[in-house]
């Protein structure tokens, strides 16, 4: 595989990432109860909707998103710390942030998977509301994570021009949109955005192929 094959495999994971969320959470899954519902709601679902081999399809699917986004976190950093030249210190968050993210979403996974797994093997409806109630927070936090990375990205992006600027000057107004969303989770609008700029960003960054910047880093300036 080529150098310019990867590059573009590397951008359009951002994309991959989305659709493949998009499909096991809005498509195929079983949309269960939230954080709003009862105890007795939630414990009363759970024992009326066993897993089934869709629900097993369904978390294969996020797992493989998950490791999408994972590979589209790691391309992006290259992108940022090859264009910033080691000259500062936001290509690493940007990584940092990403990839705690990924291990957020990939790891909230399991609470779910028991509360499915031990419905009927004598779960209270206590512990399954305290399971979804885990999970809708793991959500929540990797808005925050999601923004810091954006953030970041954006500024090298607006630095260095490395990508499109108005890529790195929407990533910088969505991270700040964010962050406004952690305070307000029943309006996932920055969570949205952010879906919205790795589907752009990636596509965008795939057809233009490598910029100079990511082909030859800048010398680092005292």
């Amino acid at each position: 595989m080529t150098s310019t094959l990867l590059y573009r495999f590397g951008a359009l994971c951002g994309a991959l990432y989305v659709v493949l969320a998009i499909l096991a959470n809005d498509v195929l899954a079983n949309l269960g109860p939230d954080s709003t519902a009862t105890n007795e709601e939630i414990g009363a679902w759970f024992r009326a909707n066993p897993a089934t081999t869709r629900d097993w399809a369904v978390a294969y699917v996020e797992v493989v998103a998950g490791l999408a986004l994972l590979v589209f976190v790691v391309w992006l950093g290259w992108l940022l710390r090859r264009a910033d030249g080691d000259r500062t210190w936001l290509p690493g968050v940007a990584v940092g942030a990403g990839l705690v993210s990924v291990a957020l979403k990939i790891g909230s996974g399991p609470a779910m998977f028991a509360a499915m797994w031990r419905a009927d093997d004598g779960l209270s409806d206590e512990l399954a509301a305290v399971l979804v109630d885990m999970t809708g927070a793991a959500f929540v936090l990797t808005w925050a994570l999601d923004a810091l990375m954006l953030a970041a990205a954006g500024a090298v992006i607006v630095m260095t021009r490395c990508a499109p600027r108005w890529l790195g000057w929407s990533a910088l107004a969505i991270a700040a949109l964010s962050m406004v969303a952690v305070a307000t989770p029943s309006a996932p609008f920055g969570f949205l955005l952010a879906l919205l700029w790795f589907v752009v960003a990636g596509v965008t960054l795939a057809w233009r192929g490598a910029p100079e910047s990511a082909a030859t880093p800048r010398p680092a300036t005292a």
